[in-house]
């Protein structure tokens, strides 16, 4: 499959969405708890078509941790092939075998993203917390986003979303990792280290640790990405950035991922920063930092990589 192929599979899939978008919204006043029913069905059928059919996508339900704690209801979610059929009708699914959790919006408002990060913190809290390496403390093991028709965020989504990051995000594994707005553009979470140097651990001749050159090294933001040009390309970037999720264990969705990387589908626009200490990574890790620095970069699914988009 060339590039100008996949190009013309997205641009379907956006038209699609286009089309239920303007179906739904002309009835919306009618029936506003179906146009967000209706809303739901059309993102779910979307990834559908395009994951693995092994990915059960499920709609309206709740996460549960271990302990019995749940989360508030989500809209859309994706589960582990091995979930057990048995359990799939309880609408509580637990935390261990739910990969990708989505808000669904028809029209996306300021008081929607607003509520849309309080829930994904809370669902990001309920998962284990992976110790040991930059990737599992980074991350949780829960995608979350939220998927919208259409936009009426003022003065942006972006800025919106910069805004909500600083007074509800607590940890940089707590952060959204995608709003797509199918009509227009997505925002994809980045999360980065400024390359630590082994010698920014050495003793000095008196045996204590030399003050590291900043405070803060540890850098996240959101990319927004539009291109009035391939108006399919937040889509397209949505399924590469949700592959680029599963294939961390899944090698055949791995390999889409490289395909669609490869294809050009990333387009960076920049983003803004947000500085973290140090401490924000476990002494485990930090132990390692100063042991070797053993940070990657430009190596695909690292778990000591420099930068993650």
């Amino acid at each position: 499959m060339r590039r100008l192929e996949l190009d013309t599979f997205l641009r379907q899939c956006s038209i699609e969405l286009s089309a239920e978008y303007k179906r739904i919204t002309s009835r919306a006043r009618e029936d506003p708890g179906t146009a967000g029913d209706e809303t739901e069905c059309a993102w779910a059928e979307a990834l559908k078509k395009w994951l693995p059919p092994y990915y059960p996508v499920v709609t309206k339900g709740r996460v549960v941790s271990h302990d019995g704690e749940a989360s508030p209801q989500v809209d859309l979610l994706v589960l582990s092939p091995a979930y057990p059929p048995s359990l799939m009708a309880k609408k509580t699914y637990l935390a261990s075998g739910v990969l990708a959790a989505f808000e669904c919006k028809t029209t996306l408002r300021s008081r929607d993203l607003k509520k849309f990060y309080s829930n994904c913190s809370q669902i990001k809290r309920l998962c284990a917390t992976t110790e040991g390496t930059v990737f599992g403390e980074l991350f949780a093991p829960i995608y979350c986003g939220c998927l919208a028709l259409s936009s009426q965020v003022r003065p942006s989504a972006h800025s919106a979303c910069v805004k909500l990051d600083r007074s509800i995000v607590r940890h940089p594994r707590e952060m959204p990792d995608v709003l797509c707005i199918a009509d227009l553009e997505i925002i994809l979470a980045t999360k980065s280290n400024i390359v630590f140097d082994r010698a920014w651990f050495e003793v000095d001749a008196q045996g204590r640790t030399r003050p590291p050159p900043m405070t803060e090294p540890v850098w996240t933001g959101y990319y927004p990405v539009k291109d009035p040009g391939r108006p399919h390309v937040p889509i397209g970037l949505l399924l590469q950035s949700l592959y680029y999720w599963l294939g961390w264990k899944d090698r055949h969705v791995r390999e889409m991922h490289n395909f669609f990387e490869d294809t050009g589908m990333r387009v960076d626009t920049g983003a803004d920063v947000r500085m973290w200490p140090y401490s924000i990574y476990s002494d485990a890790v930090q132990g390692e930092f100063k042991r070797q620095a053993r940070l990657t970069n430009g190596v695909r699914l690292s778990e000591w990589g420099v930068a993650y988009f």
